[in-house]
Formats: structure tokens, sequence, C-alpha cells
């Protein structure tokens, strides 16, 4: 068994790999759904243990209403609690390489959107990624937004290396879909209080009665069928996995970073199964 020296500074932590998912959205209740990854790399002969003020945490930005807040991490005994813009991560890193993962929903409330995210430990590698129409996105770091086949499907990609500690990014998301007036209408009614339920259900069956002969010639906005079949978060992972095949098998990365990067999307593939 090897004992480490330890220390409360997050100076000896840094961010190896980041990828920054945009899974799925939700357009009736207006939420994105988003998964990010991260390689946090403790390369010195210590071991960096938490103190004990929120502040002497390992702490991880979030945008700003963010909801359904999940962590999962490989640290031994590690928990998290929610802070004001992001989570404080409980738990003890020992000298190596060590996976964090997170989802969480992002509301919006207009076609576009925009929100900041501060690199505390920065990051060797970046990578932001979308379906292909879903909508769009764009950081203001790194290389253009490319379409790129991963695992058989087109997404969305921007990349970046080299983003500096406390380093800001910002990022804008447009051509957002806005749910239609049947679907506002619906969301409230299913949300209103019992006390109201009368004169709302009132109001919806006049409304009915007064569009009938409109709404019957409207479509209701389906996926193509080619359109990203797989934008549920599980289906993500499993493209990733292969997209991780893909790469070890053309010699991009050696056999440590794959199996490392293998295990820890199969082990979020697990929770989610």
């Amino acid at each position: 068994i090897i004992i480490y020296d330890a220390t409360n500074s997050d100076e000896i932590i840094s961010v190896v790999n980041a990828s920054f998912l945009f899974t799925d959205i939700d357009i009736e209740i207006q939420e994105i759904l988003v998964m990010e990854m991260i390689s946090l790399e403790n390369n010195t002969d210590m071991t960096y243990k938490p103190g004990s003020g929120p502040m002497e945490l390992l702490r991880f930005g979030l945008p700003d209403g963010v909801g359904k807040l999940v962590v999962d991490t490989g640290l031994r005994n590690a928990d998290w609690i929610q802070v004001d813009r992001g989570f404080a991560l409980i738990a003890s890193v020992p000298p190596g390489t060590h996976e964090l993962m997170y989802s969480y929903s992002l509301p919006y409330e207009s076609s576009a959107i925009n929100f900041s995210k501060n690199w505390r430990y920065g990051a060797d590698n970046f990578r932001m990624v979308a379906p292909q129409g879903i909508f769009d996105f764009r950081m203001d770091l790194g290389s253009d937004v490319a379409n790129k086949d991963i695992g058989g499907l087109i997404y969305q990609v921007q990349e970046v290396e080299g983003i500096g500690r406390e380093q800001m990014m910002s990022v804008d998301i447009y051509n957002l879909s806005m749910p239609s007036i049947w679907q506002k209408s619906l969301r409230y009614f299913t949300t209103a209080r019992y006390e109201y339920s009368g004169p709302i259900a009132l109001s919806i069956i006049l409304l009915i009665v007064g569009v009938a002969g409109i709404w019957k010639t409207m479509m209701v906005r389906r996926r193509k069928s080619g359109w990203f079949p797989g934008s549920e978060e599980k289906q993500v992972i499993v493209d990733m996995i292969a997209e991780v095949d893909i790469l070890f098998g053309k010699g991009l990365i050696d056999k440590e970073e794959h199996f490392v990067r293998q295990e820890s999307l199969k082990k979020r593939l697990n929770v989610l199964s």
C-alpha cells in the first residue's frame, strides 16, 4: 500500500480532457439535457484532501438555473453538494487520472440563450458536442463548429486546446425550438392548482372549439427519419464508446487511455440502464 503526503491545495489538480455534450432537448418543457465528462489529473506525488470549508473543496461551475443535477465519479468515498453557481466535490484525489461525469437540465425561455463557464482548473483538451439538427451553438474559444461522423451519426463539434486556469468561456445556443400554443396551454393545465382547474378547463375547451378548423391543418413537428435517432443520453454514450474504439484502432490513443475512457463510459451506461 502506497501512502502519499496530503495537501488541501487544489493547485495540484488539473483537467486533461473535458467533454460537454448536449444530449437531447425537451421542447414541451423547454429544457436542454446536458452531460459533462472530465478527466481530473493529479500529476504530483501528493494526495489532494478537501478542507473543512466550502471554499476548500473542488468546485465546478454550472450555468444559472440548472436542475436535475446528477454527479458520478470513480473516486473512492466521494460525495458532492450543490452550491450557488455549481457543485463542490467532497473527495480525496490521489496521484493519477480520475473520471468525473455529471448531467443536468438547462432551461430556456427563448429561441436563443447565452451562458458563461469558468474553467477553474483549466483544460488541456475540450470538446463541445451536439446532435446535428436539434439547435446550433458556438463558443468564443477554439476552432469553428464542424460536422463530424461519430459512430455513424452526424454531430456538431467544436474543439479547443490549452484553456488556462480561471479562464472564462462564453457559449451561445440559438435556433432553439419553442413549444406551440397548444403545448404551452396543456403544460399550464397539467401544472395548475386544483381550485383553478375548472376555469382553465373551460378556457381550453373554448380554445379547441375556436381553432378546430385550424389545428387540423397543422403538422406536429417530428424528428426526420435520419435525424439523430440516438439523441438520448444512453445512445450518445454508446456512440462515444464506439468512437473510443475507433480512435484506439487507428492508434490515436494508447491502450491505457482507451481503457480508462471506455470504463468510464460503460459505468455511466450501467447507471442509465
